[in-house]
């Protein structure tokens, strides 16, 4: 299991399968875990290809300028 990136790992970092809408022991398979977790070992190795678990910045700056954005309208609309 540890250290294969393949194609299946590439359409879950790309969103190629919505883990959301098929059962949740089809989601384990397809993430290749258990309901137990990960190993260390396991997690370490998945953390070196996915990276952190972390929001993308661009995606904060977004909703900072919108929160602003409707901030601004609900003033505007007294």
């Amino acid at each position: 299991m540890a250290g294969n990136k393949d194609s299946s790992w590439d359409d879950i970092k790309n969103e190629g399968i919505d883990l959301e809408k098929i059962p949740i022991e089809e989601v384990l398979t397809q993430l290749r875990c258990t309901r137990e977790g990960l190993t260390s070992d396991e997690g370490q190795t998945r953390l070196e290809i996915f990276g952190p678990n972390k929001l993308e910045e661009k995606k904060a700056h977004i909703l900072k300028y919108l929160s602003l954005f409707v901030s601004s309208l609900s003033r505007n609309s007294i």
